[in-house]
């Protein structure tokens, strides 16, 4: 059996994080949600999740805030951003942003993927195939 793919959702709205939470593991995933970026935050330092589901906007520490701690830390977690809100130049920003993560990434090598690979950690549809 191969092990379950986390994906931590750190979202401060409730309502929208129990619905994100249904619909990542109806996928396969397993899902660890949080209700703050302090939160998600405090827990990387026993393990890291093998994918974040970030909101933009929340009250204590909000999304870009912990992208950015991320990116200090060399944590080599994708991060896809989400919010309710259209924000031309928020988008701007998580592109941007994006580029130099995986710029970082790449400087550093892999060492998500190395660990996958000793692992044997598989997604979802590769597990039923």
């Amino acid at each position: 059996m191969w092990p379950e793919l986390v994906v931590a959702i750190v979202d401060d709205d409730s309502s929208v994080r129990r619905a994100l939470t249904r619909l990542i593991r109806s996928c396969g995933f397993r899902v660890e949600p949080f209700s703050s970026g302090g939160e998600f935050l405090r827990s990387i330092d026993d393990h890291e999740p093998d994918c974040v589901l970030l909101d933009v906007n929340m009250r204590e520490i909000n999304g870009w805030e912990v992208q950015s701690h991320l990116s200090r830390a060399k944590a080599d977690i994708p991060v896809i951003v989400i919010s309710g809100e259209h924000d031309p130049g928020a988008l701007a920003r998580s592109v941007g942003r994006a580029k130099r993560a995986r710029t970082a990434s790449a400087s550093r090598g892999s060492r998500r993927s190395q660990r996958r690979g000793r692992e044997g950690r598989k997604s979802p549809a590769e597990r039923e195939a």
